[in-house]
């Protein structure tokens, strides 16, 4: 075995030893919390992506809330989309116009695994 094999290079681990970070998309400004979906393993950008806007879609807005957030990680770094509540703006006209601007946020940028 080749000796470089022995030593695959460094790995991002998180406190857990051993562990390997995953990536996660991440929302805030919804009622319970924010919504994080973990990459799993074999699992592709676009199943990833539709797990969360399901996740996103199924919430309720948080009370008196006029900001969603969605981050994740791309190959340029934290990436983020920001929507902000319009005048009369329902909380279902808001959280669908969200989930339309982070994805097409997404194409530009997509979600590192």
């Amino acid at each position: 075995m080749p000796p470089w094999r022995l030593f695959p290079g460094p790995q991002f681990t998180t406190k857990q030893k051993g562990r390997k970070m995953a990536n996660k998309i991440k929302t805030l400004g919804m009622a319970g919390g924010a919504i994080e979906t973990e990459h799993q393993s074999g699992q592709s950008v676009h199943e990833w992506v539709s797990d969360h806007t399901d996740a996103v879609g199924g919430a309720a807005v948080e009370d008196k809330n006029d900001e969603l957030r969605t981050t994740w990680t791309s190959a340029s770094g934290q990436e983020e989309t920001i929507t902000t509540r319009m005048e009369d703006e329902s909380d279902k006209a808001l959280k669908a116009r969200h989930i339309n601007e982070y994805i097409v946020d997404m194409v530009t940028a997509p979600p590192l695994p």
